[in-house]
């Protein structure tokens, strides 16, 4: 998943997006880091301001508890989004994000949502649409991408067909995995967000920011495989979404990437019909994405779990002061009595 790459200066103007208020190191948080590597040749300096030999990522901003008002739905801005990136998830869709920032692109990736929390409760209602017989994107959905030229990663690869129809002139990049390797790495990274029973009582009991997140992930995931997250029917899920998305869209406007296979600028630019980039800038690439993620995982499933310890403790520890002092009435008022008004008593009989 995208949220792991620098961004460039964009082609177009970035939109004003409300960002969540409510962010604190300590709330519960989805921080995805690993490194992108961009490296120059010895005697070339990049010219972009923001490459470095090493990116790392971005952290996840908090979820909002409460969701903004959208504004009024706009129409699709046909023009404006320019490509497509319809892989799923852990299939090198992060390299192709970063390269296509190098270039200028803006996409709207899992970054974009989580920086404004108020689009999910748009995706999340969006969602019917992504049934196989609906091929409409919805208004609400293409204002939240005005601005953007690129699409990339959760939720907008579940949009597939909807994407496809309501931007004809963009190109399409589908991403593609091994589906053995790519149910692996998805059962110990995106999908123990629903597997593992901390994170299923944050989804069910609305806890924390990320609860949010994790219900408009496992809705689409939802109609995406059914919530099957392993085994022969969730690989045949990711063969749908592959084929669907080969079926939709004509050959001069697709390129297909295997995830093992090395795309360099050259195709890259070639089929985008871009220009080379700066001189001696070497194609990004993300490393151990699946694993960076569990770390964040990991990391954030502590964080839940030290919240949940300090709230049963506090809890008890509330139950216990109120039991005793039930139980012990009579003697809590005789001391009462004795310390606090006894004196009192004297002091006012002088």
């Amino acid at each position: 998943m995208d949220l792991l790459a620098e961004r460039p200066h964009s082609k177009t103007p970035t939109p004003i997006l409300r960002p969540s208020s409510l962010l604190h190191p300590r709330h519960i948080s989805l921080m995805h880091t690993a490194h992108i590597t961009t490296q120059t040749s010895p005697n070339t300096r990049p010219t972009d301001p923001n490459s470095q030999h090493q990116h790392q990522a971005n952290p996840v901003p908090e979820m909002a508890t409460k969701m903004a008002p959208e504004e009024a739905p706009l129409p699709p801005e046909k023009d404006q989004m320019k490509v497509l990136l319809l892989g799923l998830p852990l299939t090198n869709t992060a390299s192709l994000t970063a390269a296509l920032r190098h270039l200028g692109y803006n996409p709207y990736t899992t970054r974009s949502l989580a920086a404004s929390p108020s689009h999910m409760a748009v995706w999340r209602a969006a969602i019917p649409s992504t049934s196989h017989t609906a091929t409409t994107l919805p208004l609400d959905v293409a204002a939240l991408l005005a601005g953007h030229s690129a699409v990339a990663d959760l939720p907008a690869c579940m949009f597939a067909a909807q994407l496809i129809g309501a931007y004809p002139a963009a190109k399409v990049i589908l991403t593609t995995r091994d589906s053995a390797e790519w149910e692996q790495a998805m059962q110990g990274s995106v999908w123990a967000l629903f597997t593992w029973r901390v994170f299923q009582l944050v989804r069910i009991a609305g806890l924390g920011q990320l609860a949010p997140l994790v219900r408009l992930l496992h809705a689409l995931f939802g109609v995406h495989n059914g919530n099957v997250y392993g085994g022969v029917e969730a690989r045949r899920a990711a063969e749908r979404h592959n084929a669907r998305v080969r079926a939709l869209v004509p050959r001069e406007r697709l390129l297909e990437v295997d995830a093992r296979d090395e795309v360099g600028w050259q195709r890259l630019c070639a089929f985008l019909g871009e220009g080379p980039p700066p001189e001696g800038l070497r194609f990004p690439r993300v490393r151990d994405e699946e694993g960076a993620m569990r770390r964040a995982l990991e990391a954030s499933w502590a964080a839940v779990a030290r919240w949940l310890v300090l709230m049963v403790g506090v809890n008890v520890v509330v139950v216990a002061l109120s039991v005793a002092a039930w139980v012990y009435a009579g003697e809590l008022r005789g001391a009462r009595d004795a310390w606090v008004l006894g004196p009192v008593r004297e002091y006012l009989k002088k």
